[in-house]
């Protein structure tokens, strides 16, 4: 999954060069990404954007601006969608971080996620851990 883009790593981009660079018969597909929503949009909205990444194992990757990007204000509104989703991701303890590297010359900021989602019975066995309120 991809959330966010800058022009090197676009997916539109990546198809074509994985074209130019993979075997004739190896087969790519680019990184889905998820719908847009608007700057503002309700955290229930940002919660309801996130699940889907959260219900399944696998690499999140979040391309987004970094504080110190000169970008536009119209891409970061673009964008700012992705950003919060991918604040929400480092957030949730079936999540880690495994790489975020910022590239203050493009102003972009590259996280590397690993969605770990844990069954039912791995969280009911921590009941018993679990501080009483």
């Amino acid at each position: 999954m991809l959330l966010g883009w800058c022009t090197a790593v676009s997916p539109a981009l990546l198809a074509w060069r994985a074209r130019a660079v993979l075997p004739a018969r190896a087969r790519y597909a680019p990184p889905r990404r998820l719908a847009w929503l608007p700057e503002g949009a309700p955290a229930a909205a940002i919660e309801a954007r996130a699940a889907p990444l959260l219900t399944r194992p696998g690499l999140v990757l979040a391309l987004t601006l970094a504080s110190t990007s000169p970008i536009h204000a119209n891409l970061r509104s673009e964008l700012w969608a992705d950003s919060v989703t991918a604040e929400r991701l480092a957030r949730d303890a079936r999540v880690t971080l495994e790489r975020d590297a910022t590239y203050d010359g493009i102003g972009i900021r590259l996280r590397r996620f690993r969605v770990e989602p844990r069954s039912a019975s791995v969280t009911q066995s921590m009941e018993p851990f679990r501080r009483k309120s």
